[in-house]
């Protein structure tokens, strides 16, 4: 009987359909689940190394503005002039916009999605 060969065929594709599209949805959860856990490991790791270079900004500029003062003889003008330098470069980052920080990113979450 034809018929009954097309009929069974028809169950059988549709059951191996249906096995590849779970198959699927499970490998797109696990695919999801390696960039999560990616993202969030590097995530801590830059906020780690945030705060670590924060710290040793902060004990660097008390240390110049103390040098400073020290050469000056005035810890107002110590402190003012470590603050006109950090004003400076604040205004350096505003106007010359680093474009290579946008790269920085986009390469660092592209080598996350895509890496296999």
């Amino acid at each position: 009987m034809p018929f009954k060969d097309v009929k069974d065929n028809i169950r059988e594709i549709r059951e191996n359909s249906e096995k590849y599209a779970e198959s699927t949805i499970k490998l797109v959860k696990l695919w999801l689940f390696k960039v999560f856990a990616k993202s969030v490991s590097l995530f801590i790791k830059f906020i780690f190394v945030l705060l670590f270079v924060v710290f040793c900004l902060i004990f660097l500029s008390v240390s110049l503005a103390l040098f400073i003062s020290d050469m000056t003889g005035s810890y107002v003008y110590g402190f003012l002039i470590v603050s006109g330098i950090y004003a400076v470069l604040v205004i350096l980052l505003i106007y010359l916009k680093p474009v290579f920080i946008d790269k920085l990113i986009l390469r660092n979450l592209s080598e996350i999605i895509f890496d296999d």
